[in-house]
């Protein structure tokens, strides 16, 4: 996935296909993973550039001290054009009211516009049909109230199963319903937001790009009003409803609307700092038995395959990959249903060699490849260094948590902190006080007040990797992993731990430096259990000497 950085925020967006570009908006509570089975079927020929806007996907928060508008929305949008050039423009719902207004602010950066159910409601408000928004408003106000009153998942049930239909809501998993509840601020912003957009008819009529609107034939009475509003504004727009679609299918972008070279667009400054283009970033696919399987794909060298710890994703290496990707080629990936990747498709609960089985698939297509894991990402490593030793260059080992190990070695006391802690914040998950548990994990790795000092949606992010968490914890002891296949790896092998963590991590660490032959220890000096985050820079010196010391071996 590449990276913009847009007056201090880090803006994400997938980077699909190829062609002429065709940038893709999200709605309001979704992020641009919203476009991916669309993306698919356009890779042929179009160039597919879909954006996680503020504070969705990959990208940053709004950073202001005011609530975000959709202005500020669609600065990012005019960002991504003047990068790629001049852009087919497709907006979805909220994104498609962003998207005019970075029409409306810079018409030479696009080459079409297709609008797809717009929720330009002062429009309606503009020409007397109040009335029409009615239901909406009573609908919305209901969601909105459930959300004030700290009723999240009561409104969301309202919500989704206007939307979906009746049980939709009961239907999701925990897991989905926490993602839901996570996005519940981020839902008050946007809905104000619309009903301040100051865009007006009179703006429309000055639109003179191919434009396509496109509203599903089952939409709400107020969406298709909407719609005709718009092509009557915009001038030769063109409609077309999709048959059975509620929510419609984007289109591409419309026939007539070039296709070959068009004005370079004028240069893009926004408020503020300048844009700064990132190092080269881009977010490919796997496809493993089934599940659709992403990864980052970072700077230029022999390839370095990261792994992230059991409750986070390939994001937690991009403060860390930073200080590398002048001489390596980064690829940070995401574990099932961690980041972007798809849920494990199998029957069962996911075990580590399942997840070892990404790494060598990802290390299949990239030839073979220095691997890094880390905490969980680094018993994972240790799984698929045993199972396709060829597949890998060499080997770094974060605090991997082997725990069964020390089972087996009969220093199960030195655990007890351990079990102790981790049995504390489970039973919490079981019993259903999941924010009381994760304040608990939280605070004990970060100290205290950590979690009160965490946004409401930040919190709800924690929230929302319960089930995860319990299966990670499952799996990292069910590991059959002994001693004496730690004695068979014959990688190049470092041992990283903080100098400040855990007793029981430190001395896994030194069991793991004890049996793989010829393997080597640093500590990151002040670190704990999360120096990947804590501490990039010095974490990345380590990784430098170890790839510096086993360069060529890829």
């Amino acid at each position: 996935m590449p990276l913009l950085h847009v007056n201090g925020v880090r803006v994400h967006y997938s980077d699909q296909g190829r062609g002429d570009p065709v940038i893709l908006v999200h709605t309001g509570i979704s992020s641009g993973s919203q476009w991916r089975a669309m993306g698919a079927d356009l890779a042929d020929s179009w160039r597919c550039l879909a954006i996680d806007l503020h504070d969705r996907g990959g990208t940053d928060p709004w950073p202001g001290p005011t609530p975000i508008s959709v202005d500020d929305d669609a600065v990012l949008v005019l960002a991504l054009a003047a990068e790629s050039g001049p852009a087919h423009l497709v907006g979805h719902s909220w994104g498609a009211v962003v998207g005019l207004r970075a029409v409306l602010a810079e018409p030479s950066a696009f080459t079409s516009l297709t609008l797809v159910e717009p929720p330009l409601y002062p429009l309606l408000l503009e020409r007397g049909e109040a009335d029409v928004l009615e239901p909406l408003q009573a609908d919305v106000e209901q969601f909105l109230k459930h959300i004030d009153e700290g009723r999240q998942a009561e409104g969301w049930r309202h919500f989704v199963d206007l939307q979906n239909g009746a049980g939709t809501w009961q239907g999701l998993s925990h897991d989905k319903r926490q993602e839901f509840i996570a996005m519940s601020a981020a839902a008050r912003d946007k809905y104000d937001a619309m009903y301040q957009n100051p865009t007006r008819g009179a703006d429309l009529g000055r639109l003179d790009l191919p434009t396509l609107v496109l509203w599903g034939s089952a939409t709400a009475a107020h969406d298709v009003r909407l719609c005709q509003i718009v092509l009557e504004c915009i001038p030769g727009s063109r409609g077309q409803a999709h048959p059975r679609c509620r929510a419609r299918q984007p289109h591409e972008p419309p026939p007539g609307s070039g296709g070959g070279a068009a004005p370079a667009p004028r240069a893009f400054q926004p408020a503020g700092p300048a844009i700064d283009r990132a190092a080269e970033f881009s977010m490919p696919t796997l496809h493993v038995n089934g599940a659709c399987v992403h990864y980052s794909d970072q700077g230029h060298g022999d390839p370095v395959i990261l792994v992230h710890n059991g409750i986070s994703s390939g994001s937690q290496w991009r403060a860390m990959s930073a200080h590398l990707e002048d001489s390596w080629r980064l690829l940070a990936i995401d574990l099932y249903d961690r980041g972007d990747s798809d849920p494990w498709p199998g029957p069962r609960a996911p075990s580590l060699d399942d997840d070892a089985a990404l790494l060598a698939a990802l290390a299949a297509t990239v030839g073979p490849a220095h691997l890094v894991g880390h905490s969980y990402g680094g018993a994972v490593a240790v799984q698929a260094a045993l199972a396709s030793a060829a597949s890998f260059a060499s080997l770094v080992l974060l605090e991997p948590q082997l725990y069964p190990v020390l089972v087996e070695l009969g220093e199960a006391e030195i655990l007890a902190e351990k079990q102790a802690l981790s049995e504390g914040f489970l039973r919490r998950l079981e019993d259903g006080r999941e924010a009381e548990g994760w304040r608990f994990f939280v605070d004990h790795f970060n100290g205290p007040g950590t979690w009160q000092g965490l946004s409401q949606a930040r919190r709800q992010e924690f929230i929302a990797m319960s089930a995860t968490a319990r299966q990670k914890y499952d799996a990292m002891y069910a590991s059959t992993t002994v001693r004496a296949d730690l004695e068979n790896i014959t990688l190049s092998t470092t041992v990283l731990w903080g100098g400040q963590t855990a007793a029981y991590d430190l001395r896994l660490c030194q069991v793991v430096l004890e049996a793989i032959p010829g393997s080597r220890g640093d500590a990151i000096p002040g670190a704990g259990h999360m120096s990947p985050l804590s501490h990039p820079e010095a974490v990345a010196a380590a990784l430098r000497r170890h790839l510096e010391r086993n360069r060529g071996l890829a």
